[in-house]
C-alpha cells in the first residue's frame, strides 16, 4: 500500500470536536513525517444547512508533497465533526 493510501485510511473516520478538525488532521500528517508546512482551508457546501458538509484542503506551502482533500460531515449540534471522505491529489 503505497504511504498517500495509508495516509488517506488513517484520516478518513476521524471524529472528533468541530474546531478541532484541522488539529487533528496536522497530527496525522505529523505522524507520516512529510516536509514542508501544511496550510489548510475549509469552505461550506452550498445546501450546508441540508447537507451539514464541509470541505478541507490541506495544501503543502512548498507543492512537495500531494494536497489532501477531505469532506467532513458536522452533527447537527455543530460539536461534533467526522471526516466522511478523503483523498490526495
Amino acid at each position: 500500500m503505497s504511504k498517500d493510501n495509508d495516509l488517506v485510511e488513517r484520516i478518513i473516520g476521524i471524529e472528533c470536536p468541530t474546531d478541532k478538525v484541522t488539529d487533528r488532521v496536522i497530527d496525522v500528517l505529523e505522524e507520516y513525517n512529510l516536509d514542508g508546512q501544511y496550510q489548510i482551508t475549509s469552505r461550506t457546501d452550498n445546501d450546508y444547512e441540508e447537507t451539514r458538509l464541509k470541505y478541507y484542503r490541506a495544501f503543502s506551502e512548498t507543492g512537495d508533497n500531494p494536497d489532501l482533500l477531505m469532506v467532513v460531515k458536522e452533527g447537527k449540534d455543530d460539536y461534533v465533526a467526522k471526516i466522511v471522505d478523503a483523498y490526495t491529489e
